[in-house]
């Protein structure tokens, strides 16, 4: 599901639809203690800010900090 996700995401331009659903997701998963799952949420992000640009600003600045202290981790999967 979220290869499909990525997959459908990664596009030049996204429409700005609604996208809190997602965000909401985002923001619970992204504390999630299975490793693969973090990977995936990390890539959603990147291709949503990526695709939707400035109407993503807000709910990226939100997840900032929960973004960089997964870049604390010493796993090198997770830096890359």
């Amino acid at each position: 599901m979220m290869e499909e996700f990525v997959k459908d995401a990664t596009v030049p331009k996204l429409a700005n639809t609604d996208f809190r659903p997602i965000t909401e997701v985002i923001r619970r998963l992204i504390n999630d203690s299975n490793f693969n799952v973090v990977l995936w949420v990390l890539k959603i992000i990147g291709v949503m800010a990526k695709g939707l640009r400035r109407p993503f600003a807000g709910a990226a600045k939100n997840n900032f900090a929960n973004i960089i202290a997964k870049f604390r981790d010493k796993k090198t999967q997770m830096i890359e």
